[in-house]
């Protein structure tokens, strides 16, 4: 795979051939659908030569294959991010923001500060949202979201020694190469066996294809929370990169669309 890969790189920047360069791109593709790399390598050469209506089917089924349980978290965010870049060329403004938005179901359900999350449209902050996974801000998502705490995550509350004590803590159990459980799917498609939301915060992720900003200290491990926000987490894999938040913002104010949401995704991201 990496070697085609190179080789469609080789056609496209040394020898200019658009062509073969398109030709073994397509090829990769077919041949390896889920090989996301190829997919992005494929969407910035189509930016290059200005192929926007081939972009628009390209990021379509880069999002798809981005659904698939072994795809780590920052290529899954990745492909958010070139699909709504892509919808903003489209001028489809608000579609791109939707598409944004879904990011939000890998934020991890920590008391992050300062940080607001999205609800249908408004600003729900973490301290009054009943769920902190009950962030779905269009029907098809939260169509999911509403089922996602019934039967896609594995909570185990435990008190503390003390029994008169208020506060529980909460063991976040790091997995950085497991993906079980459900989906944050684009078409709410569940997995019994497999899901991306394996807790993992590590190197390993940070470095991947999509790049990790951490807003969490590292040292999280007792951590102690209020009660309606203990979990002992499994089986989850978040990102604490909250980038798509300057993006919704720079969109709103570019666009003229959704002024006060853009204020306040700007707000959270600062």
């Amino acid at each position: 795979m990496n070697g085609a890969l190179t080789r469609a790189v080789i056609a496209w920047e040394i020898k200019m051939d658009k062509a073969e360069a398109n030709s073994v791109f397509q090829r990769i593709i077919d041949q390896y659908p889920s090989f996301l790399e190829a997919h992005f390598k494929y969407w910035e050469f189509l930016l290059k030569i200005g192929e926007v209506s081939q972009m628009e089917e390209v990021s379509y089924t880069m999002l798809q294959e981005a659904e698939h349980t072994s795809v780590p978290t920052g290529e899954w965010m990745k492909a958010h991010t070139l699909r709504a870049k892509t919808l903003i060329m489209l001028g489809k403004h608000d579609e791109a923001i939707q598409v944004l938005k879904r990011q939000i179901s890998v934020i991890p359900p920590l008391p992050i500060p300062g940080l607001s999350y999205f609800k249908d449209g408004e600003i729900v902050n973490i301290e009054e949202s009943k769920n902190p996974f009950d962030v779905a801000n269009d029907t098809e998502h939260s169509q999911e979201a509403s089922s996602v705490v019934e039967d896609g995550y594995k909570f185990s509350v435990g008190k503390t020694s003390q029994p008169s004590q208020k506060k529980r803590k909460a063991r976040i159990e790091h997995q950085p190469s497991s993906f079980r459980g459900l989906n944050p799917g684009l078409n709410n498609s569940r997995s019994s066996e497999s899901s991306r939301f394996s807790f993992a915060i590590n190197d390993a992720r940070a470095t991947g294809h999509g790049h990790t900003r951490s807003n969490i200290p590292r040292n999280i491990e007792p951590l102690e929370v209020p009660e309606e926000m203990h979990y002992e987490i499994e089986n989850f894999s978040v990102s604490t990169d909250v980038d798509f938040l300057y993006q919704i913002g720079k969109i709103c104010a570019e666009s003229g669309i959704k002024t006060e949401e853009g204020i306040r995704s700007l707000n959270d991201y600062c």
